[in-house]
């Protein structure tokens, strides 16, 4: 993780001065990421901390919705992680200049690329596609997702291997 860390700071050598750098503020990994040449701005669902923060989530059959900066945001996508995704997308998108009804269009519109933590149905069977590729992150998200589905059938998790892990994937 540290390695994934330094590797995606080094992307501040490519900003000009003055330029902005959005991180995940719940990534305990970036709370002491400060610059003294660009702006830093953060995203995350507790308003201390965070420039942009995600009040009243809900998840729901059609994906999820939530509050930012006094507006409500409606995403097919579904998680946390997701939420915070669009986050990180709308402080880019008020850093270019676009105004929240473009954003929120913008976001209701996005569709995720298959197998990326999809609600799918099959038979009468729903459930998540998260097939494309896995880490001990995203698995735990793919299940926190699961969590938060209020159903009353029962719930199965069927995973495969990890093998971008190297060493560690068993």
């Amino acid at each position: 993780l540290e390695g994934v860390k330094q590797e995606k700071l080094s992307l501040m050598g490519s900003l000009e001065r003055g330029g902005i750098l959005i991180l995940n503020g719940q990534d305990p990994m970036l709370t002491d990421v400060q610059s003294g040449v660009h702006r830093v701005l953060r995203a995350g669902f507790a308003p201390t901390g965070s420039d942009l923060a995600a009040e009243r989530i809900w998840c729901h059959d059609k994906g999820s919705s939530f509050y930012a900066d006094g507006a409500l945001f409606e995403t097919p996508l579904i998680g946390r992680h997701n939420i915070l995704n669009c986050l990180i997308t709308i402080l880019a998108a008020k850093s270019l200049g676009l105004k929240t009804e473009e954003i929120r269009g913008a976001i209701a519109d996005f569709k995720a690329p298959a197998g990326r933590l999809c609600l799918r149905e099959m038979e009468g069977i729903r459930f998540i596609d998260d097939t494309y590729n896995a880490n001990p992150t995203s698995f735990l998200a793919a299940l926190e997702t699961l969590k938060e589905f209020k159903i009353r059938e029962k719930k199965c998790v069927v995973c495969g291997d990890m093998l971008e892990l190297g060493q560690n994937s068993e």
